[in-house]
């Protein structure tokens, strides 16, 4: 997800960054409806509006009529789709883990940087001691 690798440019995001931005955004999409609906006080709830609402998108065709076959031999598919275009980036963010260093690493580091020597003394003429 584009959100999640952006956001790890900034802060240190966990695994479970994820799926908190999924959960988001379908209280989102589920909560904008209805909020927009309330405040404009719609007869008609059938619109476009309803669109990014799930729960309404999967309830609808069973009020309409109780033989909703048709439609849910169109939604599954299309949620099958979805679910499946969506796998690999969860696979890639299951995947990503940090790994600690080993001893022998930081111990090389170690090592390094005492045959590393600092200079002392000015590092430019204006830094002279006084």
């Amino acid at each position: 997800m584009w959100f999640v690798r952006w956001t790890r440019k900034f802060s240190n995001s966990t695994v479970f960054i994820g799926p908190i931005v999924q959960v988001l955004l379908v209280a989102f999409g589920t909560c904008s409806p209805l909020i927009i609906n309330a405040l404009l006080d719609w007869r008609y709830t059938d619109s476009l509006l309803n669109v990014s609402n799930p729960f309404y998108v999967f309830d609808r065709p069973f009020s309409i009529n109780n033989n909703a076959w048709a439609e849910i031999l169109i939604l599954v598919p299309v949620a099958l789709v979805v679910l499946l275009a969506n796998l690999k980036p969860v696979i890639a963010e299951v995947r990503y883990t940090f790994v600690a260093r080993p001893a022998r690493v930081i111990e090389e580091e170690a090592s390094l940087a005492e045959v590393i020597e600092v200079p002392t003394g000015p590092k430019s003429p204006w830094d002279e001691d006084t």
